[in-house]
């Protein structure tokens, strides 16, 4: 499934931009939805299915996505942010540096916003 997923967002002009998984891309690997899969799910992406439903289902049921502890605590750093990676059935890993530019640009839009903290209103 995540080698037949397209990765890629048309753009003005009939480029494609390289975009990586989209929203919802994990929901093949969660849930039956065959008939919006293009293609069988190959040896890879079944063992990376399995890997993503203990993921899920273990953070559920204990709050922390591996029982061993194995999973790499990830942090939120004011100029760099660090992220968990998953590229298939193996191990996580951790990645800084997440669009660092893109990053920089929407702290500072939040920073000269000067938004309030409480601009949502309790509904109830």
């Amino acid at each position: 499934m995540a080698s037949r997923l397209p990765g890629r967002v048309s753009a003005p002009g009939g480029l494609y931009l390289q975009a990586g998984v989209g929203h919802a891309d994990e929901l093949p690997f969660l849930f039956p939805l065959t008939e919006y899969v293009p293609a069988p799910p190959s040896a890879s992406d079944l063992a990376f299915s399995r890997t993503l439903l203990y993921l899920f289902t273990t953070f559920a049921s204990t709050g922390a996505p591996t029982k061993d502890d194995s999973w790499p605590r990830v942090k939120n750093f004011e100029n760099e942010t660090e992220f968990a990676f998953l590229s298939g059935p193996g191990p996580v890993s951790v990645h800084r540096g997440f669009h660092n530019d893109r990053m920089a640009r929407w702290a500072k839009f939040r920073s000269s916003a000067a938004l309030p903290r409480d601009t949502a209103k309790n509904p109830l």
